[in-house]
């Protein structure tokens, strides 16, 4: 069942599809997407807070946002490596 955010991303779906070229199905599926990026995105935020304490502006982004990339580029290839179930 769709909570209050949910709700209120798809209003806002609907909104900017004014056009109506989004089926009903694609609409349920962003909504559903977009409210468990954020849910899930606060989330990690809070626990990285209670993880590594203090202010967020005080650490080296950019060195993480290079570190989290190259994190990306491995995730992204690994998922098309043969499973350790395969071979």
């Amino acid at each position: 069942m769709p909570n209050n955010l949910q709700e209120e991303i798809s209003k806002e779906i609907d909104r900017l599809d004014s056009n109506k070229v989004l089926i009903k199905d694609v609409r349920t599926y962003m909504s559903q997407s977009l409210y468990n990026f954020i849910y899930d995105s606060i989330y990690k935020y809070i626990k990285g807070q209670n993880e590594h304490k203090g202010d967020i502006r005080e650490r080296n982004l950019k060195e993480e946002i290079i570190n989290e990339t190259i994190d990306i580029f491995w995730y992204s290839e690994a998922q098309n490596w043969p499973s350790l179930k395969e071979k």
